[in-house]
């Protein structure tokens, strides 16, 4: 009972973050790091120490330039999109780490105190990411936009897939790499963005599939926007985001009911006035398990009864726009 209540008491946390109307803007980590560096081998370990008091609010992808050794082995697994991101910041050595794409600093010089005067910021856009699940995959990300829409400097979206985490025996002596750089789904100088009126959302797919050499578990995608004359990094967003979502949104596509909520077999939805669009399921991790087409319904159902225990999300598209809830099954 006291596991059930614990579980309850934070799906009602994560309900409340989901209505939030304006956009945290994450800390952007870019990591230039190489498996062959002892540098990067006596720097990073207090750099991950560091972060891992800020994973809330940070978004860190690591990229492996070729030097001060080229046989590294993540950079030999994309060498061309490896030495364009290195390239584009004009990266001297490793390990540097990137912040917001504005300040570059050995990684040893990432400090607490550095972290914590990022915090707090907000930006005009924010993401929601979600993916389907098996080796093919498909990559959903919806850029929306609160207030004034950004229209100033040259704005690249950037999608890029990343391996949460890699165990590997590597010859400066790591034996866990984080979120390593495998591929960007966009182009490698990013595709080019105009961001929707205000209140509006942009939403485009990113079909792609799992390579061999990557664990299908720890691949998840990156989304940012990134200034490409001035190198800062907007806001950027992954799967494991809490919600955000446009304020014009917050209309009746995000005004249902879900109930009982726990659950243990069939969820009761019920929305504001009739609706039209698509409720999905989707896992903790984004992964989209269940969809259901519905035309002009004001209650449906959806059966949980086959789902293991948990926390799941319950998403509802329409002309009206996106919401989400989450719905613990018990």
């Amino acid at each position: 009972m006291k596991k059930v209540n614990l579980l309850a008491l934070l799906l009602l946390m994560a309900n409340f973050a989901f209505s939030q109307t304006g956009a945290k803007r994450y800390i952007m980590l870019e990591h230039f790091t190489n498996t062959r560096c002892s540098i990067c081998a006596s720097q990073n370990p207090g750099f991950f120490n560091i972060i891992a008091n800020f994973e809330d609010d940070v978004h860190h992808i690591s990229y492996h330039p070729p030097f001060p050794y080229n046989n590294c082995l993540f950079y030999q697994a994309n060498t061309a999109q490896n030495s364009a991101r290195t390239t584009f910041y004009n990266i001297p050595g490793t390990p540097r780490v990137v912040r917001n794409g504005a300040n570059s600093t050995p990684a040893n010089q990432v400090t607490a105190t550095i972290l914590q005067g990022l915090q707090g910021q907000t930006s005009p856009i924010g993401f929601t990411v979600s993916e389907t699940s098996g080796a093919s995959r498909t990559a959903t990300v919806q850029v929306h936009t609160f207030g004034e829409a950004p229209s100033s400097g040259n704005l690249r979206l950037f999608v890029a897939v990343a391996e949460r985490e890699i165990a590997y025996n590597s010859p400066n002596g790591e034996t866990l790499h984080h979120n390593v750089f495998r591929k960007m789904l966009t182009n490698i100088s990013g595709d080019a963005f105009t961001a929707a009126a205000s209140g509006s959302t942009m939403t485009l797919s990113f079909p792609y599939t799992i390579e061999n050499a990557w664990n299908a578990d720890e691949i998840y995608v990156l989304a940012f926007v990134q200034n490409i004359d001035t190198k800062e990094v907007l806001n950027s967003g992954t799967r494991f985001d809490p919600v955000v979502t446009s304020a014009s949104e917050a209309n009746a596509a995000s005004e249902f009911k879900v109930f009982p909520n726990p659950v243990s077999g069939l969820a009761n939805i019920q929305f504001r006035e009739p609706l039209t669009g698509l409720l999905s399921i989707l896992d903790a991790r984004g992964a989209v398990l269940w969809n259901n087409r519905i035309d002009q319904v004001q209650t449906t159902t959806a059966d949980m009864s086959a789902f293991a225990p948990g926390i799941y999300i319950l998403r509802v598209q329409s002309d009206q726009g996106i919401s989400q809830q989450r719905i613990l099954r018990q």
